[in-house]
Formats: structure tokens, sequence, C-alpha cells
């Protein structure tokens, strides 16, 4: 009778950790998924929030900041007339890629001079009133928007 309350105690056991083993791996899968998901889910928006934070900082720093027409484009222009060499600097979007161009004052702009800041699917800039809206959508499909002063 010893030998066979024994012999249950052990598959008893045994059952307890198979239990708790399924359950780890179960809870494993599970957290695995939920950090993809968060993963995806920042990633689809990384884009998009870099190339807004990079202008609101842009337009911040300089002392006048405005939209204008630059040849065929449309161009954000900050001004930086604080420093000891006045320059501005021009955001624009070309070719899927949202470009700096930075020239001392009186230079004429050159698109083909920028550098390249972020990759988008789309830029948009427009006036509303006083403010103006930056919307940038990623490659991925996200879109947001950014609306601030001149």
């Amino acid at each position: 009778m010893e030998k066979r309350s024994a012999g249950l105690e052990s598959v008893f056991v045994f059952l307890i950790f198979g239990i708790f083993a399924v359950s780890s791996i179960i809870m494993l899968i599970l957290g695995a998924r939920v950090y993809k998901d968060v993963f995806d889910s920042t990633k689809k928006t990384s884009e998009v929030r870099a190339g807004l934070s990079y202008i609101s900082n842009k337009v911040r720093a300089g002392t006048r900041a405005e939209l204008i027409e630059e040849g065929d484009m449309q161009v954000l222009s900050i001004q930086n007339d604080g420093e000891e060499i006045p320059y501005r600097v021009i955001i624009y979007y070309q070719n899927g890629v949202i470009m700096e161009d930075t020239m001392i004052q009186g230079m004429s702009f050159d698109p083909a001079r920028g550098e390249k800041v972020i990759p988008v699917s789309g830029f948009k800039m427009e006036y509303n009133g006083d403010l103006m809206t930056f919307t940038v959508t990623g490659e991925n499909g996200a879109t947001k928007s950014l609306t601030i002063g001149k």
C-alpha cells in the first residue's frame, strides 16, 4: 500500500510540474507576442515622430520661420539672424525624403545641395492663419501633424 501511495505522490508531483511548465511556456509565448506588437507600433510611428520633432526643433531654434516658394517647390525657410554670420536653413521634401539645406544669408537655394534628413512617403506644409501645420506620412502609412507658430 505504501508503494502505491509513493507512486501516486510521484505522479501528483510530476503533474504539478507539468502544469507549471506548460503555464510558463504559454506566458512566454503571450509575452513575446505583446512585445512584438508594442515594438511594431513604436516602429510604425517613430519615423513620423522623428521628422516632426526635427522640424519643431529647427523652427524653435531659428529667429523667424516662414513657408515660401523657391523655384517650383514649397519650402520652410528658417532665418537665424542672431549669429555672428547670419544664415538660413531651408527644409523641403524631394523624392521621398525630407531634406535640409543650410546657407549663409544671400546665397541662392539649390535643392541638389541639400542633405537627407529622413525618408518619408509624404510631407505637407501649410499656413493656418498665424500657424504653420506640418504633416508627415511615414513609409508605412502612419500620418501625424504638428502645428507651430511662425
